[in-house]
């Protein structure tokens, strides 16, 4: 079982509302005929199909959206009252977000509201636009629907959280939000999620990682022989293909040298020989392969070219 698999059936069971995707959390992941990144993959979850809200952070972007409609729906739901209350009437709702979006403190204080909205709370308001009235109807979602899902993407953290650097009291701050949030009857009752992603699970505070306060690790792997195949078969229906010598290479013998790159690390490869060269072939995809892990590992590992 995959970890989109897995994470549905968490989710339908209501096992917890907070998870840890820990791994491969910045490759493409293959939905169909299609390669999505994690986050996107989301919305088609089966039991996430109908979710009102989706929402990321991470500390180069701020608080951003899955769809515009989306955030339109947030900006009605949880920064207009904001900037009604402090009489924010020369600023409206979209200019106060983009303003603040990157702010630790704001992206708390909104997220915390939003989860702990409901489909029947928000389906009942009678002041809503009616684009956004229109937008929640369209979305018809199932019983058991969560009403939202916050994405916390650490992968671009430098430092673990509970370093004592200055530059992780950031995540220190939003550690303890989560840890607190996991536990909280309030946001379990209404279904939401709350998703941390990670490349390295013990990059991260060790609070987050105990399954006895409610939160679930579930790990994206790279992809295997198979998924280089489809990979390698989708690159060749862009005119990409590998070359050995003068004929094309087996399919499955290229998957195998591939072994350890992600979707993304792949397709950079491929697409940056051909513009090099013209073709892919097979002694310089090695080459390539041995830098990039060389560069994520350091000297801990030597790969050998095969005779």
């Amino acid at each position: 079982m995959g970890w989109f698999e897995e994470l549905d059936k968490q989710v339908q069971a209501r096992t917890a509302h907070t998870f840890v995707l820990h791994g491969s959390v910045a490759d493409d992941v293959r939905m169909g005929n299609s390669l999505l990144r994690p986050y996107e993959a989301l919305a088609l979850l089966p039991v996430l199909k109908g979710v009102a809200i989706i929402s990321s952070f991470n500390l180069a972007t701020g608080v951003r959206f899955l769809s515009d409609e989306m955030k339109s729906l947030f900006l009605r739901l949880v920064i207009q009252p904001i900037v009604d209350v402090i009489g924010g009437k020369e600023i409206s709702a979209e200019a106060y977000f983009d303003l603040n979006k990157r702010d630790i403190q704001d992206m708390l204080t909104w997220y915390e509201k939003l989860l702990c909205l409901k489909w029947e709370t928000v389906g009942g308001m009678s002041d809503l636009p009616e684009r956004e009235k229109q937008y929640v109807r369209a979305q018809n979602p199932g019983r058991s629907t969560p009403f939202a899902v916050v994405v916390f993407e650490y992968q671009e953290s430098k430092t673990p959280p509970e370093s004592a650097t200055g530059s992780s009291r950031v995540d220190r701050v939003v550690v303890e939000r989560l840890e607190w949030w996991a536990q909280w009857r309030a946001i379990a009752k209404t279904g939401n999620i709350i998703i941390l992603t990670t490349e390295f699970l013990g990059g991260i505070a060790p609070q987050l990682r105990d399954s006895s306060k409610g939160i679930v690790p579930i790990e994206i792997l790279l992809p295997d022989r198979e998924e280089q195949e489809r990979t390698i078969r989708a690159l060749a229906e862009e005119g990409i293909r590998i070359v050995a010598e003068n004929d094309t290479a087996q399919t499955s013998e290229v998957a195998g040298l591939l072994a350890g790159l992600s979707h993304v690390e792949v397709r950079q490869i491929f697409r940056q020989m051909q513009a090099d060269t013209g073709k892919v072939s097979l002694p310089t995809l090695f080459d390539k392969k041995a830098k990039i892990i060389g560069s994520r590992l350091g000297d801990m590992v030597r790969l050998v070219k095969p005779a």
